[in-house]
This record gives structure tokens, C-alpha cells and sequence, in this order.
């Protein structure tokens, strides 16, 4: 097992050989579904270019995975009972990811972050952009029960 130190706003993306790595989730030794974890402890979690891209690119087959801890105190009860997965999180960043650069015109404007009505916005604050996950994205999520389910139910699309 691996022990993670969680700050408030401390963001690190699991990287080997200066690629990001993502987990992998097979069936019959076929990739059905990359999962991005993020966790946090506010109302949204902040996703990169290079990420959305990524998850508009496999939209099908690409997972988001938060882990909204909040206030309460971290334990493997406390995380499993929190971890939330959006197995269309490509198809919700679509749009955000498509109009970028209208965006990114609008959020000179508009103090560096866009607000969309889908619970994603664009954040240009930090001199790169960030697409960032609303909670109510959530909403529409799998508790982890739910999603090994999903994945014993799925296709093979790799």
C-alpha cells in the first residue's frame, strides 16, 4: 500500500518517466477504464489540460474518482465510504474543452475564471488552465459498490 499525505491545497498527479500515470481497470486483459483520482476537501476538484483532453479523448472509457474527504477525519472507512466515481466525466468536459478558447477570452474579462451552468468551470487564475469539478457533478456518480457493478457489467472497448 502507498501512505498519502492530504493538504488543502497541495495538488500532485501520480508521475513515472515524466508521464502521468493513470489507474488502469481490465477485463479479459482489455483496458475498460482509466480512472483519474483526485481528492479533496472542497467543493470542487481541479482536473488539467492534459487531463480533460484526456478524459474527452476516452470519454467511454475514462473515470474521474473523488475522494472528498471534508472535515472528517481520514481513515480507509472514512475514504472508501467517500470515494465517488464519474464514469462520464468525459462527456460532461466536452463542451468546457471544446470552447476553451472562448473561454479563456471571456475569463480575461471575468477575473480569470469562467462559471458554466454544467458545475464545471474554467479557472486561468494560476497562469494555466483548470478545469474545475463541481460537487454537484457528483451528484450524478457511482458510490464504489456501484462502479465495480458497472465494470463487471461493461463492454470491452479497448
Amino acid at each position: 500500500g502507498s501512505d498519502f499525505l492530504i493538504e488543502y491545497d497541495i495538488e500532485c498527479d501520480f508521475v513515472e518517466d515524466d508521464t502521468e500515470k493513470l489507474i488502469k481497470v481490465e477485463k479479459n486483459n482489455k483496458t475498460i477504464f482509466l480512472i483519474e483520482i483526485k481528492c479533496t476537501k472542497q467543493s470542487f476538484a481541479n482536473m488539467s489540460y492534459g487531463q480533460t483532453k484526456e478524459a474527452v479523448r476516452e470519454k467511454d472509457n475514462y473515470a474521474l474518482c473523488v475522494v472528498n474527504i471534508g472535515d472528517e477525519e481520514v481513515n480507509q472507512e472514512s475514504v472508501k465510504e467517500s470515494v465517488i466515481l464519474i464514469t462520464d466525466i468525459g462527456i460532461k468536459l466536452e463542451p468546457s474543452f471544446k470552447g476553451v478558447e472562448q473561454f479563456k477570452l471571456k475569463a480575461k474579462a471575468d477575473a480569470q475564471r469562467v462559471h458554466n451552468e454544467d458545475g464545471i468551470s474554467l479557472d486561468f487564475s494560476q497562469g494555466r488552465i483548470l478545469f474545475q469539478i463541481q460537487d454537484i457533478v457528483w451528484d450524478s456518480g457511482k458510490k464504489l459498490t456501484e462502479f465495480v457493478e458497472h465494470v463487471k457489467t461493461k463492454n470491452e472497448r479497448y
